[in-house]
């Protein structure tokens, strides 16, 4: 499948979302919408990884290229900043370290369940 092709995919259905959220009104971004789109569309077998791979492995591969706009833009607007660096650090710092611990308890949760349940199909097979 060409390039052209497998962009108008990933195009269409993040325009596909941003549709939907206009018109529905939901509070929810259209790329975000878009994007749980496509997941059904894998998950339902419509679409399959390989329609958009190349298109997508470029993507995330050049992730950066999608920062600049939302970093220029801050550089722009610093001094909107002005009085609240410290405050908006601190929230940074404090929530990175909330989201690392949270990430760790719930990936420990799932290996005690993942190990409960085999050790359970284990026991029921010896």
């Amino acid at each position: 499948m060409n390039i052209i092709k497998q962009f108008s995919i990933i195009f269409g259905f993040y325009l596909a979302g941003e549709f939907i959220t206009l018109i529905s009104g939901v509070p929810v971004p259209g790329s975000i919408l878009g994007m749980l789109l496509l997941l059904l569309a894998f998950y339902f077998k419509l679409l399959k990884v390989e329609d958009v791979k190349l298109v997508s492995d470029f993507m995330l591969k050049n992730m950066i290229i999608f920062f600049i706009p939302s970093t220029i833009s801050i550089m722009v607007s610093y001094h909107i900043l002005d009085g609240v660096v410290g405050k908006v650090v601190s929230l940074v710092v404090i929530s990175t370290i909330i989201t690392i611990m949270v990430t760790a308890i719930v990936v420990q949760i799932i290996a005690n369940i993942r190990d409960n349940i085999n050790s359970d199909k284990n026991n029921n097979n010896g």
